[in-house]
């Protein structure tokens, strides 16, 4: 469906991975297109501007979680399939646009400041959080050795 939908996209040739490693497309990409993945983020992290659009019906949630920080275009649904003309439009749009191209990119910055924390202590608060659900765990342990007998 993905490369169907990729040649859609550029008739001229396919776009193929060698191997399972994005990054080295992301890396040389303007923009990025995604279904669903961590890939958002992490694009999105790198000033990329991220053209999301679910490949199933029933991809909702990470559609509705990501929404403020990418392009979105029209979900699939039974009656109009895949928004492969919407695709196309955004695609030239952020090529040819400076502008929107730019605020993408602030859309996506945004986004990240209001969702994410980069403060270099990700380990000290995974960590501690950690420890919470050990203490809290073995309080109920204890709780639960106390009463059940």
């Amino acid at each position: 469906l993905f490369r169907s939908y990729i040649h859609t996209l550029f008739p001229e040739g396919d776009v193929s991975l060698q191997s399972g490693d994005p990054f080295p497309l992301v890396l040389l990409s303007d923009f990025v297109y995604s279904c669903f993945s961590t890939l958002v983020s992490e694009c999105i992290m790198g000033r990329k501007p991220v053209i999301l659009f679910p490949l199933k019906t029933k991809d909702v949630y990470f559609y509705e979680a990501h929404k403020d920080g990418i392009i979105s275009v029209p979900r699939v649904n039974a009656k109009t399939g895949l928004p492969v003309q919407e695709v196309i439009e955004v695609s030239r749009k952020l090529i040819n646009d400076k502008i929107f191209y730019t605020e993408a990119v602030k859309k996506g910055e945004c986004y990240l400041s209001k969702n994410f924390t980069f403060t270099g202590d990700a380990a000290k608060r995974v960590a501690d959080f950690l420890k919470t659900v050990s203490i809290s765990k073995n309080n109920q342990n204890m709780y639960n050795n106390r009463y059940d007998k």
